[in-house]
């Protein structure tokens, strides 16, 4: 789900009405703490990366790729 930029009291909000689906602002702010910037310098730059991984793999690759640089909850706390 794509919500857009959330300010903290926000994404507390959402962790502790949904805490399967949201952050908690704890583990997010673990996530910050890991990982303090994008990988991608624009939202264009990441297009055209999913897009050249597209083309050159297909749709289960990106899946696959995706689940394997998720960051597990379990690595935050």
């Amino acid at each position: 789900m794509e919500l857009g930029p959330l300010c903290p009291t926000c994404i507390g909000m959402l962790g502790r009405r949904d805490p399967e689906k949201f952050l908690t602002l704890e583990e997010f702010e673990a996530a910050l703490q890991r990982y303090p910037a994008p990988v991608f310098a624009t939202d264009e730059e990441l297009h055209r990366q999913e897009e050249a991984v597209y083309r050159e793999f297909g749709p289960d690759y990106c899946y696959d790729y995706y689940e394997a640089t998720a960051i597990p909850r379990s690595e935050l706390e």
